[in-house]
């Protein structure tokens, strides 16, 4: 898993590795919340519940907290603290937290500081490029904005998301031939 894959690692990983990984999860997301009737909410997405496969390819693994959510309808209390949002503490439950939870989860990539071990919901106050100065402007923002404490200055879906991460992706591939 990730969480093993980083402790082994010892140090960030690549913002290329980052975009791609977060691409992948994403669509992983996005086939979830786009469920029909209801969106499926993955609900604790942390780098212990994503496998990294021999081929590099990723998958999510642990539904167990999963649910599907029928309009405003209320959850339980549940996740891991530091990558479950702060709504998600009070039973709030939608496609955002899982947003959320992927932006801890980026962010941990990007800089080897373990969320579980920080104050909650203090992101802000370990800023990406402080820690992994490799790390783009564009793509901070991208994390730092999946990170917001207010739902609402989130990424409201997963396809916003994925054309900011495509967007940055296209642009260090044309830097890199330029």
């Amino acid at each position: 898993d990730l969480e093993r894959y980083l402790s082994t690692r010892n140090s960030p990983c690549s913002e290329e590795q980052i975009i791609t990984w977060a691409l992948e999860i994403s669509d992983v997301l996005q086939t979830l919340h786009e469920q029909k009737p209801d969106p499926i909410i993955f609900r604790d997405l942390k780098p212990s519940n994503i496998m990294l496969r021999k081929s590099g390819q990723l998958v999510l693994i642990d539904f167990g907290i999963a649910r599907t959510i029928q309009g405003r309808q209320r959850g339980t209390m549940i996740g891991t603290e530091g990558y479950a949002p702060p709504e998600q503490y009070r039973g709030v439950v939608d496609t955002r937290g899982d947003i959320y939870a992927l932006g801890a989860t980026l962010h941990h990539l990007a800089t080897n500081s373990d969320p579980r071990i920080e104050t909650p919901f203090t992101f802000h106050e370990r800023p990406i490029q402080k820690l992994n100065p490799e790390i783009s402007d564009a793509l901070s923002a991208i994390i730092m904005k999946m990170l917001a404490y207010n739902p609402a200055d989130r990424y409201q879906t997963v396809q916003d998301l994925r054309a900011d991460l495509i967007q940055v992706q296209r642009a260090k591939r044309q830097n890199a031939v330029a």
